[in-house]
């Protein structure tokens, strides 16, 4: 390397390419509303304005322009006048220019636009189109439109989202959708397929006739507008540059039909306003837009922050690439990022590839300083760079060809080489030794031809198995995880994505719902969990047993768990919604809980976690799976890996795409949380890591989840996922889903786009249905031409349906009521009029006194009535002929003399008729008050309303409903609504029961007390009961300190209680008492107080000098008695004050305590897990044959270890022990200095003595206790010691391997000879297995395929038997080990209770003598030695090595096990004798196999034929009914000329009406001859049978078919030759 130091000492560096000076930081951070208040971005938008304001409206029509119009104002009354102005574009005050449009609207001087009218050819199909041009894209809220003329009957809204595009529909208003735009009324907006433009009708009615409002919004009804962040589709919905307003049809009252001048002058199109609603479109990297003339017009342009520029900040700035340009969001502001030059450029362009590679996008360019790479950071050729450096030096170095030798060649490309990260490595004799082997020296490094050195491999760490680099030395070759490939393991295989250290895999499977193999990672996802930590409730949770029935879920506030328990089958945990539904950010990601059972005997199941996906799939994994541990009686936490890879063990094994589609629509999540019966199972804490679009909570720094996809989807298909077809394509089958595949839409020629679900078309050319193949209604022709003229306008009132007739005629086929004729050109019989002069067809008015059956009741021009009947006449038969009057009785309500009357007779003077019970009115139309029920002929009924619960005695005369009173319901208004109560006469209450409290809404109908949970109580259920509190969290119980008062609360209530009744029954019941006893009572007590007055008296008589001294010393005795109470108080302080130290002494020792016996604890279980683990080496070690002497002196090795580890152990706790001795006696001695003298507590020391001879008592127990103990360790260790030494001493086992070895020849020797006849009889057999073969050659696969699955089965069973029995075995060692163990620490317990006990009690005697000090030294002595005692933990290894021992004697066992070789070789010869029958059965088989499919095949052949001849005859069928078709049609032509030649006679002659009905006979008879009805039902029901017949025989075909594909199958997977041999030496 010396050589490398001289030319690097050489070299000489340009001062130009040293110190290179960029200024990358050309544009700075913005401030106000687009950063917070600690300078981080964040997302701001423009006001919202009225963008239309004051912009110029591009109008195709104005009034007034070319002449002066005169216009009328619409009155909506056709005989008013109508009050009429001009419209003069010259005078302003007659002009009504656009500019009225959008500028500012005052309602008190109202300005407005106005069209030309009805009169100047305003009409549809001409219209009239307003554009307006915002100068910019703005984010469109509303479109406002005010009409000052009556708002029209049809017009649409358009957009250009920029200035270059095709106008877009946005919303039409029509009356008549379909006819006028092609769509239908409401189309329904379904996700995925959110940009269709509804027509509603819901403005197309002409009133108002002036002031009308038309608001359209933009989101109205879209699915996503309430996620409209996500939406991308919704976001450039509601963008608009322009607007265009499509006026195409006036609103009218119809008369303009009349052609009356003034009234196609009232007709026409007038806006006094048009408003826009949003904000300026700056993708939230804006607060405000500016005038800009930067292109030499003035305009609108966002004013940018975040780094970003663009008239719409659709751009990062130069140099602000490292990131892809994104708009900002409520929760990331996708500030534009600077790209990582290392200072040495200020250019830089985003490359896709970089970012998708890499996570940062920022390419740089023109690096300076003699440098290059994406941020500049490699030296270009010849030049490398000094530490500390940024720029790049010249290498100088001469050129290859000028270095002779090889180790000349290295040495000057040493420096090169170092900078370019290559180890050298300099062979010896360098022309003799390989070049490549070199690189074994150095690990990591290959071959470079330009010099005899190693470098770098250059393995990508994160695509390295296991995450270490490795690769062959001789071609550098790195070995990569299983979905990673390149020299490097750089890249992903094809179809993944994501090469990420932390998949063990590399890279994560596309998943694309199967449409596509090409994704890659998608921006702007973050990590997240979806997590229950039940710290409030279930959170959603429920729980449900192994048969799907639901069971109950506990849940537990102190713990904020949740637990189910098992009765006679396993329970499950089923997870909240929030982990259900689609999951796919979650596959080969953690899901994590904790759980713990009561039965310590978990016995686990293959479907113990279980995911349920939508398609019926299912996968389920046994809880120990994943290394997971079993469960018991503590909490542990499990984690399973969703990933289909076998190593995860779930099971039924899925592909990728399965796996991933029960994640991606997850519909329950199952764990089980029982493992016996009457197990119940605790879990707590659940997460399953997803990913989300933002990050989770507050987190704006979370980390970036690159595993979720962003697919490249082929031709058909769109959205991050392919989970949408793209327009222009729809799902097959329909409604498929995101599995569906997406194929062209089937529009015949008439539409680009269809309904992605539905296929459904979204048809143009005035055509319809489904596929856009027949005329749309009002159009007739032949939609399936595909050209755009194919439908035709019906030529029928109100755009009504047509067809082309034989003639080529067109005959409409929705004439409105009272038109007729072909053309609906003719009024039909009943009305008059004439069309064709404009004149409407009218009802004929004829008083109904005209016989409906009749033709030719009115006169078809004038209206005048013909046929009078009921003695009537005049024009509308509306007088009575003279003699008769007009009854006009309500024949409901009327009384008829029999059933069948019909002329309803009246009083002829008055006109009263004659009503039936409970009928009123001259006409007997009316009920009586209480009544109803008119209609039934029979009179009126009751309406039995309930007086109480109704307003009045009425009711509805049809319904009978009579009118109830609030609260109340029913037909009679006799019972209480729902959730009422308290029937009365004011009505019912309603109940108010409180949500929290009540079990149901609905209370006592009667009382009003409400349905209460536990522990809850008052009519409505709103408070806690007694002693109860916090109704919100279920009335919890108080503690138990209330239960006292609770019960002396009670108390005092029953004494009330018996106090009430007494002074009741006094009340009640008032009597003299004459009690003897009661008057001598009363006579005693007034003597005593006669005697107590007189000894009062004599008291004061004797003097106040007697009273004063009494008084005197009385006085004094009280201050004595303060005094000495003072100071009692005085001596308590200081006592209570000494225990206080006393006591805070007392805890430290306690805690010392604890931790002393939380060390013996530790001990223990270090103990016992050491002791097992060393009796597992010494089995193991016993078990070998060839080791036994090294394994076990490795174990003695350890047992020493561990003896003294254990050494060390004892003497910390003995430290410990000391620690607490001396803590022991300074509280001793603070507890003696504080009570030393004071007499205040000599009773207690009397009483701590007394303790103490109690407390010596414990002790000899104490001591006779830790002497057995002392005895117990000795013993073992003696043992244990004992032990060791054989353990040191063994070399082998006694074992004797010669003569087990040739146990074991011998046996070999038999299999071989069991072996070689079983070939033997496999020979024997071989023709017939060689015959099955030829017959069935083709079905080895599937044979061998079931054969493999079952051998594999086998094998599994086997291994679960063989470590189910190890389990057990496992279970039964564990059990016995912690029996023993629970019998130690129940002995350590108990002598740490005991030691515990009588170091508290001399504790308490430490505050008395200084005997007791003598006594603690005692108690110091044997806590010495109780921590020898400790030592009895050792007792664990002696059992190891007793263990051990047992360990040997099993290894003798095994000699034993080579016996069962001969036993299954004789199994083996068994199974191969076998094998000669089960050839036979199988020949036979194949036999009848192929005897049923020639069978079956001949069947298939007959039902084939009979299908022929069933179509023949559905043929024929068809040919007769298409003439008996053309028959009818002939038939009908002839009466309808017969019925227009009866419409065409003004009057009738008798000798024309005879020859008319004689033709009418005739034709009658044609038909009746025909019996063309009788004969088409014939038609249909053989068309029907045959059908059926079809049908039946297809079904028997399709049978048929499968079962000889069942049958070729079967053929198919029988094998060649026998599969079934036994491998002896494997049997073993």
């Amino acid at each position: 390397m010396g050589t490398v130091r001289t030319l690097t000492n050489i070299r000489k560096v340009s001062g130009n390419e040293r110190y290179v000076h960029l200024l990358c930081d050309h544009f700075f951070k913005g401030s106000g509303l687009c950063y917070d208040e600690n300078g981080v971005a964040q997302r701001c938008v423009p006001e919202f304005v009225n963008a239309a304001f004051n912009r110029p409206v591009e109008v195709t029509n104005t009034c007034g322009v070319s002449r002066p119009i005169e216009f009328c104002v619409q009155t909506g009354h056709s005989g008013m006048s109508k009050v009429c102005d001009v419209c003069d574009a010259r005078v302003p005050s007659q002009a009504h220019p656009p500019f009225y449009l959008t500028d500012f609207n005052s309602p008190d001087n109202e300005t407005w636009w106005q069209s030309e009218t009805m009169a100047e050819g305003i009409q549809y199909p001409n219209s009239v189109n307003l554009t307006l041009n915002l100068g910019k894209a703005f984010d469109i809220t509303y479109v406002r439109l005010k009409f000052r003329s009556p708002r029209p009957e049809s017009f649409a809204i358009y957009k250009k989202s920029h200035s270059n595009d095709d106008w877009i529909p946005w919303q039409y208003y029509s009356a008549t959708c379909r006819s006028t735009y092609g769509v239908p009324e409401k189309a329904p907006i379904l996700p995925g397929a959110e940009t269709v433009a509804q027509c509603s009708a819901d403005y197309s009615d002409i009133s108002p006739l002036t002031g009308g409002n038309v608001a359209f919004s933009t989101l109205e009804g879209r699915p996503s507008a309430h996620n409209f962040e996500n939406s991308p589709v919704l976001q450039e919905w509601v963008t608009a540059s322009e607007i265009l307003v499509v006026l195409n049809r006036l609103n009218t009252f119809g008369d303009e039909v009349f052609r009356d001048v003034k009234v196609l002058r009232s007709y026409y199109y007038a806006v006094s306003d048009f408003a826009v609603g949003g904000r300026c479109k700056c993708n939230g990297h804006a607060s405000r837009c500016v005038k800009s003339t930067g292109h030499g017009t003035e305009r609108l342009v966002c004013e940018c922050d975040h780094n970003t520029y663009g008239e719409d900040c659709d751009q990062c700035m130069p140099f602000f690439n490292d990131l892809p340009w994104k708009p900002a969001t409520a929760r990331d502001a996708n500030e534009c990022q600077a790209c990582d030059c290392n200072g040495l450029s200020n250019r830089c362009y985003f490359d896709e590839q970089l970012y998708t590679r890499t996570g940062r996008g920022g390419h740089c360019i023109d690096c300076a300083g003699n440098t290059s790479g994406v941020h500049c950071e490699t030296c270009l050729e010849n030049y490398w760079r000094r530490e500390g450096e940024k720029t790049c030096t010249p290498c100088n170095c001469s050129e290859v060809r000028c270095i002779r030798n090889a180790t000349s060649l290295v040495n000057a490309y040493a420096s090169r080489a170092s900078e370019a990260n290559i180890a050298i490595v300099v062979c010896p004799d360098i022309l003799n030794f390989p070049p490549w082997a070199c690189c074994r020296l150095v690990s990591l490094k290959i071959f470079h031809p330009l010099f005899f050195a190693c470098r770098d491999c250059g393995c990508v760490e994160a695509g390295s198995l296991g995450n270490q680099p490795s690769c062959r030395p001789e071609s550098g070759d790195c070995a990569c995880k299983r979905n990673v490939e390149g020299r490097q393991c750089e890249r992903c295989r094809p179809g993944h994505f994501n090469l990420d250290y932390e998949n063990e895999f590399g890279c994560t499977p596309c998943f694309c719902h199967g449409h596509s193999s090409v994704c890659e990672s998608a921006p702007g996802f973050y990590k997240t969990n979806v997590t229950s930590t039940f710290n409030v409730g279930k959170d959603g949770w429920k729980a449900e047993r192994y048969d799907g029935r639901i069971t109950e879920l506990q849940y537990n506030p102190s713990e904020q768990s949740i637990s189910v328990a098992e009765y006679d089958g396993p329970s499950y945990f089923i997870a909240a919604p929030k982990f259900l539904g689609n999951q796919r950010a979650s596959y080969n990601q953690l899901f994590t809980f904790k759980l713990k059972v009561v039965d310590s005997n978990a016995r686990a199941s293959v479907r113990d976690v279980v995911l349920e996906g939508a398609n019926g799939q299912s996968v389920s994994a046994p809880v120990f799976a994943q290394g997971n541990p079993v469960p018991a009686a503590y909490e542990q936490i499990y984690k399973y890996r969703l990933n289909e890879d076998p190593e995860f063990q779930w099971t039924p094994s899925l592909s990728t795409m399965s796996f991933l589609s029960i994640l991606s629509n997850l519909t329950a999540f199952k764990i089980r949380g029982t493992f016996g019966i009457g197990d119940v199972g605790t879990m707590d804490d659940v997460h399953l890591a997803s990913a989300s679009a933002s990050p989770s909570g507050n987190n704006v720094g979370a980390a970036k989840a690159t595993w979720i996809e962003s697919c490249r989807c082929p031709d058909g298909f769109v959205g991050q996922f392919c989970e949408s077809c793209a327009p222009g394509f729809r799902r097959d089958p329909k409604f498929g889903g995101p599995f569906a595949r997406c194929v062209k839409c089937e529009c015949h020629g008439h539409a680009d786009l269809c309904e992605a679900e539905s296929g459904r078309c979204i048809c143009q050319h005035n055509t319809g249905g489904d596929n856009c193949e027949r005329c749309a209604r009002g159009f007739y022709g032949n939609a399936l031409n595909g050209t755009d003229s194919d439908c035709t306008a019906c030529p029928c009132p109100d755009s009504g349906p047509c067809i082309l007739h034989t003639d080529n005629d067109i005959i409409c086929l929705e004439c409105p009521a009272g038109y007729a004729g072909r053309r609906c050109d003719i009024c039909s019989d009943g009305y008059y009029g004439d069309p064709s002069s404009g004149q409407e067809c009218n009802f004929c008015k004829c008083s109904g006194n005209i016989d409906p059956n009749s033709v030719g009741n009115c006169d078809r021009m004038t209206g005048e009535c013909k046929k009078c009947v009921y003695n009537t006449h005049g024009f509308q038969c509306e007088k009575c002929l003279p003699g008769f009057y007009a009854c006009d009785c309500y024949s409901p309500g009327t009384y008829k003399p029999r059933s069948d009357y019909e002329f309803l007779e009246c009083d002829q003077t008055t006109g009263q008729c004659q009503c039936l019970d409970h009928i009123t009115g001259r006409r007997c139309d009316q009920c009586e008050p209480g009544y109803y029920n008119i209609a039934s002929g029979e009179g009126c009924q009751p309406c039995n309303c309930d007086p109480i619960g109704s307003i009045n005695s009425t009711c509805d005369m049809v319904t009978a409903q009579c009118f109830c009173k609030p609260g109340t319901i029913g037909l009679r208004c006799d019972q209480c609504e729902v959730r009422h109560y308290g029937f009365s006469s004011e009505g019912c209450k309603s109940c108010d029961c409180f949500p929290i409290g009540s079990t149901d809404m609905q209370c006592n109908v009667e009382s009003g007390q409400c349905q209460c949970h536990a522990n809850v109580e008052g009519r409505q259920c709103n408070r806690c009961k007694e002693n109860m509190y916090n109704l919100e969290a279920g009335c919890l119980e108080c503690p138990p300190c209330y239960k006292l008062i609770q019960k002396m609360a009670n108390e005092q209530r029953e004494k009330m209680k018996h106090l009430k009744e007494l002074l009741t029954e006094i009340i009640q019941n008032p009597m003299v008492i004459n009690d003897t006893n009661f008057e001598k009572k009363l006579a005693e007590v007034d003597e005593l107080v006669n005697a107590l007055g007189l000894e009062v008296r004599d008291t004061l008589a004797s003097g106040d000098a007697s009273l004063s001294s009494r008084l005197s010393r009385l006085e004094e005795n009280i201050k004595n008695a303060e005094m000495s109470l003072a100071d009692v108080d005085h001596r308590l302080l200081e006592a209570n004050f000494t225990i206080s130290e006393a006591m805070n002494q007392m805890n430290s020792w306690e805690s010392i305590k604890d931790r002393s016996y939380a060390e013996l604890r530790q001990a223990q279980y270090f103990l016992n897990n050491e002791i097992a683990e060393a009796w597992q080496r010494a089995k193991a070690a016993s078990d070998s044959y060839g080791r036994q002497s090294e394994e076990m002196t490795r174990l003695a090795e350890e047992a020493r270890r561990l003896a003294q580890k254990q050494k060390n152990d004892s003497l910390k706790i003995e430290q410990d022990a000391l620690a607490s001795l001396n803590a022991s006696q300074k509280a001793y001695k603070k507890a003696h200095e504080a009570i030393y003298g004071s007499e205040a507590i000599s009773s207690e020391i009397s009483r701590l003595e007394k303790s103490f001879s109690d407390l010596e008592q414990l002790q000899n127990q104490t001591s006779i206790m830790s002497a057995e103990q002392v005895d117990r360790a000795e013993s073992v260790y003696q043992k244990a010691a004992e032990m060791l030494n054989k353990v040191d001493a063994i070399r082998l086992p006694d074992v004797d391997i010669d003569a087990i070895q040739k146990k074991a020849k011998v046996v070999s020797e038999e299999a071989k000879t069991v072996r070689v006849e079983a070939e033997k009889l496999a020979m024997e057999n071989k023709p017939v297995v060689d015959q099955v073969n030829r017959i069935r050659v083709d079905t080895e696969y599937d044979l061998q395929r079931a054969e493999h699955q079952q051998q594999e089965a086998d094998a599994l069973l086997a291994d679960l038997d063989a470590a189910r029995e190890k389990a057990r075995k496992a279970v039964s060692l564990a059990e016995a080990t912690l029996e023993e163990a629970n019998k130690t620490l129940r002995t350590l317990e108990e002598f740490d209770a005991l030691v515990e006990q009588s170091k508290a009690e001399a504790m308490k005697a430490l505050s008395g003598t200084s005997a007791i000090q003598d006594t603690i030294k005692t108690a110091e002595e044997w806590s010495s030695e109780a921590e020898v005692l400790l030592g009895s933990a050792r007792e664990d290894a002696k059992k190891a090595s007793r263990i051990a021992e047992d360990a040997r004697e099993d290894a003798e066992k095994a000699s034993k096990a080579a016996e069962q070789i001969r036993s299954d070789a004789d199994e083996t010869k068994k199974n191969a004798q076998n094998l000669q029958s089960e050839a036979e059965r199988v020949y036979g088989d194949i036999e009848k196999a192929t005897s049923t499919l020639d069978n079956y095949k001949t069947l298939s052949m007959d039902d084939k034929q009979k299908a022929l001849s069933a179509l023949e005859l559905a043929s024929q069928a068809d040919l007769i009914a298409t003439k008996s078709n053309q028959s009818a049609f002939e038939a009908m032509d002839t009466l309808k000329k017969i019925i227009d030649e009866l419409n065409s006679l003004e009057g009738v002659e008798h000798t024309d009406l005879d020859l008319l009905e004689q033709e009418v006979a005739k034709a009658s008879k044609i038909l009746d001859d025909a019996n063309l009805e009788q004969e088409v039902n014939s038609l249909k029901a053989k068309q029907m049978e045959q059908q059926r017949r079809i049908n039946l025989y297809q079904a028997d075909i399709d049978r048929l078919e499968q079962e000889v594909r069942n049958i070729e199958q079967i053929r198919d997977s029988l094998p060649d030759r026998c599969y079934n041999v036994i491998d002896i030496e494997g049997s073993r």
